[in-house]
């Protein structure tokens, strides 16, 4: 069974490939690199939101430390 955040994880994920892909068909390239970037941060959310599952999942907190 998977939680909430694992699926958004994998929601993200699949939303940034998608993209990625896009970039191929996108024209003018200035666009494709909006959408490139704008991929990377989806992706970088993703990874983010499968760290906080796998927190969740061992009964641990986030935690920022100094």
């Amino acid at each position: 069974m998977r939680s909430k955040l694992n699926l958004a994880a994998l929601g993200a994920g699949v939303l940034a490939v998608v993209m990625l892909l896009a970039v191929l068909v996108v024209r003018p390239m200035e666009a494709a690199a909006w959408v490139y970037t704008a991929a990377f941060f989806v992706g970088l959310v993703g990874v983010a939101l499968a760290a906080a599952d796998g927190l969740h999942e061992r009964h641990q907190r986030l935690a920022f430390l100094p």
